[in-house]
């Protein structure tokens, strides 16, 4: 019901938000608000689709959390954010916002504030558990550790392909698939009716 309002949504969000809570303003001076609208629609298509993938989703928002916590968002704005933005929408969604549809975006909206507010401990505790790993392994690569860095960023890499948002895939000169990751898999088995048919 929202997504053809979306570009409406988003203006209305901003709008209100800035009249309510002003403090927040300096949070976005290094972007222009049109682009900011755009990431917002970007951010809630994400959380609705993600909602049955939810290890992909975190890591989404733990990077997108980082990048708020070096803007200076404190834990009251997301709260600010979210009661904004559940206003808004109820606003514009009319009577299809009920107590279950409202019960769920302040549940989701929960969620994700919870995990960026994290996030960068998260990052820490990541980073601690990589190190651990590596001191670990280190015995067994070479003097310089260049396989053992290696081995790091190749394994970092192929979390980020298998768990990105975007359907990656891979195919051979004689069109075998010989790589494919999970938004892709997912994205066949939603259409494969339809791929079947052609």
């Amino acid at each position: 019901a929202l997504v053809p309002q979306a570009d409406k949504l988003v203006k209305r969000f901003y709008d209100e938000l800035f009249d309510r809570y002003p403090e927040v303003k300096p949070l976005f001076k290094n972007t222009s608000i049109p682009k900011q609208r755009k990431k917002l629609v970007a951010a809630l298509a994400t959380v609705v689709n993600s909602l049955r993938d939810p290890e992909a989703l975190v890591s989404t928002l733990t990077a997108l959390g980082t990048k708020h916590h070096k803007y200076g968002a404190q834990p009251a704005h997301y709260a600010a954010v979210a009661e904004t933005l559940l206003d808004v929408m109820e606003e514009m969604a009319g009577d299809l916002w009920t107590r279950k549809v409202e019960k769920a975006w302040t549940d989701a909206l929960n969620t994700v504030a919870k995990v960026m507010i994290e996030a960068p401990d998260r990052r820490k505790e990541s980073k601690m558990r990589t190190l651990k790993t590596s001191r670990a392994t280190t015995s067994n690569d070479t003097e310089d550790g260049q396989d053992d860095d290696d081995n790091n960023f190749s394994s970092h890499m192929q979390t980020a392909v298998d768990n990105a948002m975007t359907p990656i895939m891979m195919i051979d000169r004689d069109l075998t698939i010989t790589y494919a990751n999970k938004a892709t898999i997912k994205l066949l088995k939603t259409n494969e009716a339809t791929l079947r048919s052609l």
